[in-house]
């Protein structure tokens, strides 16, 4: 079982290869000579959000506003007319099957859980064999440097930099942050499309008592609200709930609360 200390161990690892990795992207995008390639929706959309014109704002002061999501997508734009395309896009693919925008968030918000598979995610993605071949050499030597235990802090403003998020009111700890979610990807997935569909007005998930109803919901409201594509289509996320008792280690307890608004 991971004690406090050892999580925090596993936070500042992966935060460190994080780092190394936006770096990486960052730099492929400046030094990729393809700059005009990169959809102008997706840089009007990180200008207004910082307030920037777009005319007199040179690609490099922009990228340093891209969230994760938003660099990996230019990394791409700019490689379509090169051999990288394909072991980027593969590498984008692999990203989100390791979910690492909830891990980017989960490392600029230190109040949220930190499982210790985040760190062993994060690992995989660094040793993917994508990396070395696309000349990021500077994240696999993080990725040496943090499995050695010598570690090294990004700036704090990057740590801190605001992630994207839908503005919602969901709990910062859930039941099932422990083991996560077990053979719910098929469920995951209906639900996000019946969410999508603009046609429906109202979702509801039956099942018996204690299957795991609040905890899917809630693990699919998360993703949704760490996804930018979600955001044309949800102002706010709002959590109410009903329930008066939970599961923990002591039992079941009951709380007076009735609602979380």
């Amino acid at each position: 079982m991971s004690t406090d200390r050892n999580i925090e161990l596993f936070r500042s690892k992966c935060t460190m290869v994080m780092y190394a990795f936006e770096r990486a992207l960052g730099s492929y995008v400046l030094n990729s000579g393809y700059s005009e390639n990169i959809s102008k929706g997706l840089l009007e959309t990180i200008c207004n959000r910082k307030g920037l014109d777009l005319n007199s704002t040179n690609i490099e002061a922009i990228i340093q506003e891209t969230f994760l999501s938003e660099i990996l997508d230019m990394a791409l734009h700019v490689s379509k007319s090169t051999s990288d395309h394909e072991k980027l896009q593969e590498l984008f693919d692999f990203s989100k099957s390791l979910e690492l925008f909830d891990i980017r968030n989960s490392i600029s918000h230190p109040n949220r859980p930190f499982p210790e598979g985040y760190w062993y995610r994060m690992a995989s993605l660094a040793s993917h064999p994508a990396i070395s071949t696309l000349g990021m050499q500077s994240v696999i030597e993080a990725l040496y440097k943090a499995e050695e235990g010598t570690l090294t802090d990004p700036p704090e403003l990057w740590k801190m930099i605001e992630t994207w998020s839908i503005a919602n009111n969901l709990p910062a700890d859930c039941d099932h942050d422990i083991t996560g979610l077990i053979a719910r990807n098929s469920e995951m997935t209906e639900i996000k499309k019946a969410l999508a569909n603009k046609r429906l007005n109202l979702l509801s998930i039956v099942a018996p008592g204690g299957v795991g109803k609040t905890s899917l919901v809630l693990e699919c409201l998360n993703v949704i609200s760490a996804d930018t594509k979600w955001g044309s289509l949800f102002d706010a996320i709002i959590w109410v709930s009903l329930k008066t008792q939970s599961l923990t280690a002591d039992g079941i307890e009951t709380s007076d609360r009735k609602s979380v608004v």
